[in-house]
Order: C-alpha cells, then sequence, then structure tokens
C-alpha cells in the first residue's frame, strides 16, 4: 500500500475515534478546524496516491494473456465498456512479462464490476496525446489503451462472487426491459437515471443538459442516492413504528442500521461511479453513528467518506464528477437554512442553487471549458423536477418493468412525457455559446477562479465579497492578458511539434505573432481524432483564433486527418499542397479537405509558386527544396513530401515530412542548401529515411522524430536512431517525450518537453 493511502487510513481512524466519541445523542465536538484538516488529508492522499503518483508505463500492444481486475464498467447503445487494470500477463509471440498498473478498455458484457477476470486480448497502441500547454491537465488516472478480446469465450472469471453477479444479472436485466418498453431517447435518460449509463444519453439531450448547467441531474450523483435510500429508510422506519419493536426499541437506530448496506448496494447497483460512492458512503458513516445513538456533524462525516474512499480507490478521489459532488455538497452543507416561512423557503432555496453552482464552476471551468450562465436559475427551476418526479417515475418504470411487463405501457407514458418536458424545458436555459464557452483557464486563473469562488462562500459580508469580486476581476483580466501576450510571441520562432500519435503535426508561432500549422495528425485506424482532442484544446489554451498559412506536406491520413476539424474551427488564411492528391486521387479522402475549405477562399498554393525564392513568413524566411518545379509522378507519396527550410537570424530548421531516401537522393543532387540546426526526421524514423549522406549533408545538432508510442511499424528505426546518436546529433521523440517546442530568437536554441527533458544552449 503507497504511503498516501497509509496517511489516509491514519487520518481516518483518528477521525472515526473523534466522531464517535461524542456524547449519546449529542452532536459531536468536531470544528470546522478538523474538517478541514479531514478534507485536505484526503484530496493530499487521493492526488498523490491517484493524480500525481508515477503512472504505469503503458502495456505493449499485441496479444497478451492477463489477469485482470474490473474497475468500472459504463454501457452505451452497443452494450459494455470495462475498465480493467492488469494485475499481471505476458505476450503470446514471445512470454514478454507485461508490468502491471496499465489500464485497458474492452468492450465486453462478461466482465462484472470488481471482478478479477483472466482475458486473452490484443492490446492496442496508447491514443493519449501529452502536450505541453498554458492549461495543464487535470490529475487523472493512467493513460487508458483499447484491447480487443480474442474471442467471445476468452474471458474466465477467476474470483466468482453471487452478490456481484446478481446485482450485475439484475442491472443486466432491468436495461433489456427498459430498451424493450421505452423509446430510444427516453431508455437513455432512464437508464442513466437509474443504472448510471450516462453513455446511453441522447448526444444532443447531453449537449443540451451541459450547456443548461443540468447534466448532473441525469448522473448518478449524491442527490440521487440520498433521496433513494433515505426514502427507502423512512419507509422501513414507518412500517417499524406499527409493529411490536416500537414498543421496546428505537427503530430509528433499527432503520439506518438496515439502511447502511442498503445505500451502498445501491451504489452498485446505480453503477458505482465516485460521487455515488462519496454519498453511500457519507450516508452509511452518518447511519452508523445513528445506530450508535449518536448525532453526527455533516461536513466531518463527509470527510471521513472522502478519506474512506481515497484509502480504497484513490484515483476516484482526483476523478471530475467526485471533485464537482465534494464540491456541491460541501457547499450546500455549510450554508445556515431558515425555512421558517415562504419568504425565507425561497431564499433558501435560491441560496442553496447559487452556492452550488459557486462552488463547483472552477472545476466545470477547469474540465469542460464551459459554464451555464443561467445555472442558478435552471438548477432552482428544474433539479427539483428531474430529483423529486423523473427520478421516482423511472425508478417506478424500471421496477414495474422487470416485475410485471405487461404494466409497464401504464408508467412508460408519463416517463416518456416527463423526460421531453424536462430536456425541452432545460433548452429554454441554454446560454449563447459566445457566453457560456470559455478559454480554458491557466493555472494562475484556475488560482484566482478558486480563491473568489471559496471566498465567495465564506465570506458573509456583501461589502468584502464586492472587494472579492473586483480584485479577482482586475487579476484574471491581467492572467488573461499575460497568457495572449506569452502565447503569441513575437520577435521568436517557436515550434511545437505536438504529440499526435502516429502522424506529423506541428504549430509554428512566426516572429510576428503569425500562427503556421504543418500537418495535423490523423489516424487511418479510426481512432481519436488528434485535430479535435490534441490541437484544438493547445490552440484554444493559447487563445490562437486563426491559422494564417496551413502546409499540407502530403496526402497521407496520418499528416491530414486532424486539418477538417481544425479548419471548421479557425479561419485560414492560405494552404500550400503537392497537388498530387488531386490529380492522382481525385476521389481520395485527401480531397474532402480541399472540397470542405473550397467555398472559404482559402488561397492553394502549389510547388510552381513556391519554389526557387525565398519566402518571407512573418520575419522568418522559408525555402521549398522539394519536390521542385513539381511533384515527381515516378516517386511514391512520400518521396513528394514538401521539404522547407525555415531560417531565423542565426538558426535553420529542415522540415521533411515523410520524404525517404528517394527524395534525399534527389535534394544531395540538387545542390540545394540543407545545412540546419534542428531536422525534423522524415517518415517518423522510419529505415527508409535519414542516409548517413543526407545526415552529412545536415549537419543538425537536434533531430526531432514525430511517432506514436508503441506503433505498429516500429518507427523509429534502431538504425536511423544509431545513426543519428553516432552523428553526436540530440534527439528527441513525441513517443517518449511528448510535445517538443523548440524556440529560438536567431541566436540561441531553447528545447523543452512534456516530459521534462530540456536543453538549453
Amino acid at each position: 500500500m503507497p504511503w498516501p493511502s497509509l496517511l489516509a487510513l491514519s487520518v481516518l481512524v483518528a477521525g472515526m475515534v473523534a466522531t464517535v466519541a461524542g456524547r449519546s445523542k449529542r452532536p459531536m465536538v468536531v470544528n470546522h478546524a478538523w474538517s478541514v484538516l479531514l478534507g485536505t488529508a484526503a484530496v493530499i492522499a487521493g492526488f498523490v496516491a491517484g493524480g500525481w503518483g508515477p503512472f504505469p508505463q503503458p502495456a505493449v500492444p499485441g496479444l497478451a494473456r492477463l489477469v485482470v481486475t474490473v474497475e468500472n464498467v459504463a454501457h452505451d447503445g452497443e452494450g459494455a465498456i470495462a475498465d480493467v487494470v492488469i494485475k499481471q500477463g505476458s505476450r503470446v509471440h514471445d512470454r514478454g512479462i507485461i508490468a502491471p498498473g496499465a489500464v485497458l478498455r474492452l468492450r465486453s458484457n462478461a466482465l462484472p464490476l470488481g471482478s478479477t477476470a483472466q482475458v486473452l486480448a490484443t492490446i492496442r497502441s496508447p491514443t493519449g496525446f501529452r502536450n505541453l500547454s498554458p492549461h495543464p491537465d487535470w490529475p487523472r488516472r493512467p493513460m487508458v489503451q483499447w484491447a480487443s478480446l480474442a474471442s467471445r469465450d476468452a474471458v474466465v472469471i477467476l474470483e466468482p462472487s453471487s452478490l456481484r453477479d446478481l446485482i450485475e444479472h439484475t442491472r443486466a436485466h432491468v436495461r433489456r426491459q427498459m430498451d424493450r418498453t421505452l423509446d430510444r431517447r427516453t431508455a437513455g435518460i432512464a437508464r442513466a437515471l437509474v443504472l448510471g449509463d450516462g453513455r446511453a444519453v441522447d448526444r444532443d439531450d447531453n449537449d443540451v443538459l451541459q450547456r443548461s448547467g443540468l447534466s448532473h441531474v441525469l448522473a448518478v450523483s449524491g442527490l440521487h442516492v440520498t433521496i433513494v435510500c433515505g426514502m427507502l429508510v423512512a419507509l422501513l422506519r414507518r412500517g417499524l413504528l406499527q409493529t411490536p419493536l416500537a414498543r421496546r426499541f428505537d427503530v430509528s437506530r433499527i432503520a439506518a442500521g438496515v439502511g447502511i448496506p442498503l445505500c451502498l448496494l445501491y451504489a452498485a447497483f446505480a453503477g458505482g461511479a465516485p460521487s455515488a460512492w462519496r454519498a453511500a458512503i457519507t450516508t452509511a458513516i452518518a447511519w452508523s453513528l445513528t445506530a450508535l445513538g449518536r448525532k453526527a456533524a455533516a461536513l466531518p462525516v463527509m470527510g471521513l467518506a472522502v478519506l474512506v474512499l481515497g484509502s480504497i480507490r484513490p484515483y476516484d478521489v482526483v476523478h471530475p464528477g467526485f471533485a464537482l459532488s465534494v464540491a456541491a455538497t460541501a457547499a450546500i452543507i455549510t450554508m445556515d437554512m431558515k425555512t421558517r416561512s415562504l419568504r425565507e423557503w425561497i431564499a433558501t432555496s435560491v441560496g442553496l442553487s447559487a452556492r452550488a453552482s459557486i462552488a463547483t464552476l472552477p472545476i466545470v471551468w477547469w474540465c469542460f471549458g464551459r459554464i451555464a450562465p443561467l445555472g442558478v436559475v435552471a438548477n432552482l427551476v428544474l433539479v427539483p423536477i428531474g430529483s423529486f418526479v423523473l427520478l421516482p417515475l423511472a425508478l417506478l418504470h424500471a421496477t414495474v418493468a422487470t416485475i410485471t411487463p405487461p404494466l409497464a405501457v401504464l408508467t412508460a407514458l408519463p416517463l416518456e412525457a416527463t423526460a421531453s418536458a424536462f430536456v425541452a424545458a432545460s433548452s429554454v436555459f441554454v446560454g449563447p455559446s459566445w457566453l457560456s464557452e470559455l478559454s480554458p483557464p491557466t493555472a494562475l486563473q484556475g488560482v484566482l477562479a478558486t480563491a473568489l469562488c471559496v471566498g465567495l462562500l465564506v465570506v458573509r459580508s456583501w461589502r468584502v465579497r464586492s472587494i472579492l469580486l473586483s480584485v479577482s476581476a482586475i487579476g484574471l483580466a491581467l492572467a488573461e492578458v499575460h497568457v495572449r501576450h506569452t502565447e503569441r510571441p513575437t520577435g521568436v520562432l517557436r515550434m511545437t511539434f505536438a504529440d499526435v500519435g502516429q502522424g506529423d503535426g506541428a504549430l509554428i508561432d512566426l516572429p510576428d505573432g503569425k500562427l503556421m500549422l504543418l500537418d495535423a495528425g490523423g489516424s487511418p485506424w479510426a481512432g481519436p481524432d488528434p485535430g479535435a482532442r490534441a490541437l484544438l484544446p493547445l490552440l484554444r489554451a493559447r487563445r490562437r483564433d486563426r491559422i494564417d498559412l496551413a502546409v499540407l506536406s502530403h496526402p497521407h491520413p496520418d499528416h491530414f486527418g486532424g486539418m477538417p476539424a481544425l479548419f471548421g474551427a479557425f479561419p485560414v488564411g492560405s494552404l500550400w499542397d503537392t497537388g498530387q492528391a488531386s490529380i492522382e486521387e481525385p476521389n481520395g479522402h485527401a480531397m474532402r479537405i480541399f472540397d470542405s475549405i473550397a467555398h472559404r477562399r482559402i488561397r492553394v498554393l502549389r510547388p510552381r509558386a513556391l519554389c526557387n525564392q525565398d519566402l518571407r513568413l512573418g520575419g522568418a524566411t522559408a525555402r521549398v527544396l522539394w519536390p521542385c518545379p513539381r511533384y515527381d509522378p515516378g516517386l511514391d507519396v512520400n518521396d513528394n513530401s514538401f521539404v522547407i527550410r525555415l531560417s531565423y537570424g542565426e538558426r535553420t530548421f529542415l522540415l521533411t515530412g515523410d520524404a525517404g531516401a528517394g527524395a534525399e537522393r534527389a535534394l544531395l543532387a540538387s545542390g540545394a542548401p540543407l545545412q540546419a540546426d534542428v531536422l525534423k526526421v522524415g517518415h517518423h524514423g522510419s529505415r527508409t529515411s535519414s542516409t548517413a549522406p543526407f545526415l552529412t549533408a545536415v549537419r543538425p545538432a537536434v533531430a526531432v522524430v514525430s511517432c506514436g508510442l508503441y506503433n505498429r511499424f516500429g518507427h523509429p528505426h534502431a538504425e536511423v536512431i544509431h545513426r543519428l546518436q553516432a552523428s553526436g546529433i540530440d534527439v528527441f521523440r513525441t513517443d517518449r517525450d511528448g510535445s517538443v517546442i523548440v524556440e529560438t530568437d536567431g541566436r540561441s536554441l531553447d528545447i523543452w518537453t512534456w516530459s521534462g527533458r530540456d536543453r538549453s544552449p
């Protein structure tokens, strides 16, 4: 067990002693300082053990025999998706040991949550994008790799559990009955409410709920667990009051004792989301104290629940959903509630909605890049409907459809009507995109926003709150001016070789502040879009709103696949293209880019307009060395890649696309100026590129290889790396170093990477 978990357990024991030590029937003596200590210890334990601990290495792709534990199971319209953690394993082809700890994602209905299983699966290459950004990543669990089972019977459960199997069987049966008795749209909403199948919600409905600040209504959150379990325990208590037990025992304590396993079972049945477990454990601790005849203060009990979950599942403590649940709950339970009159009840309701929105705002802004400007009103109006009308109707229908299917039509109609009305009402509170979608915050902005929200929740004086708002607004504005200045640098040439997986994608900040895009990555195997998942977030974090020049080195999917996402988000000044695709593959995938930009009046330049001249690009000088004067029909697409020499002051960069040995021989024969300080290695480090004569002519001090981790092509090849290192060249690789940033003022050359392997003159 790692030391952060030991820390959590030790604080947990101390907290439990302090909690139970109070006198019977009196609130425990735990002040707010102790509550803060509990919460801080939980956060530290979870972030260190889960979010910031040393992550295990991703598993090497290929067929492997594995023993795994199932940590999460989600369901969408196509079935179950299980996240499993490798406990031990070996590759089939060479019996090589696979290090434990890597997280795999498998589509399978045969992996129950919490089970340990032996599987035979083909592991795919990792698809995480590791890029330095002004908006640092939220701490998260290790990189997830997709894997596919070798066959339908490739799963053997090693630790069977009758209770777990019963829960999974019941969940599957309820899911089938809801899909059968409801229309698809309502079934997705009902499954999200009852079973935690958030992926089953219609994409458009989910977008409406997110933009209106109501997406938490369809998540199995702490509120759901509290409502359902509280209702069941209240019914049990009322029933016990009618029995002879009420004359001899305190039936409230009996009902609370029964409610302890009940709330834990419900959290497991509802999908086991971190927020659900937080609420279930909180409720279990509170009811444990009630069963012991003691009263518990809400804030310390919640802190203890966070510690328990952080000790058992430390990664959950840094899950955004868990953080949102804790922040909203803490804001609500620390409010003084007055409901003696209608006026006080309305004021309290508005206050609760406002405090929850304020408490979660920094997390929502950081993790999702958007806020709901009308969220306070939307939550005030629609959360009671979602929690006390829509949720009970979904639970009632699930019960009826499961136990007495012929009667399901009676509950289906009101549920479908209510669900449609709820989504329609939510759309009324959707704010304009320019107001709700914000630029990703920098670290400083995140700190300022958090400090402001904490201050607004803690401080009671409106005068002090006004001062906090004014000071924070000034600080946030200055931080925004700073990031816009630093991320649109002038007087320097900054080249970012982004981690786009197995492909090429580079952002070049020119000395006058303009932006040049050189390729945009892409996945030929229908993986995540690096344009949307890697480059677009990076550009937004850098506050870039225009691509002045885009260059497509050659028409292969791992170079152009990310361009549609970028071209759809930003205006583009001009595009350089070799022209080979439009002539030789007029119906190919690359032509979709040109079809999509034809009506946008983007100027397309071909080699005849670019070769044999020095091109001024924002204070730098570019020279297209190849293919000149046009592409060579006798060479393949790779060898017709653009080769561009970009210089600024005394420093030069040679950008070679996927040019191979044929293009290198042609360049050497042409006598083109090849010497450069930085070489973007051709074709991801393939053995058919970076020949010895070519490296001798270039004489680079630094070489950058853009390739994906554990890619199926074996890039970069060992021979190429040996040639580069034997020539005294400092080699950087996006598969190991993440993004590589090279910056020069025309004299010095500074390099830093996502992995921290930096280089300065």
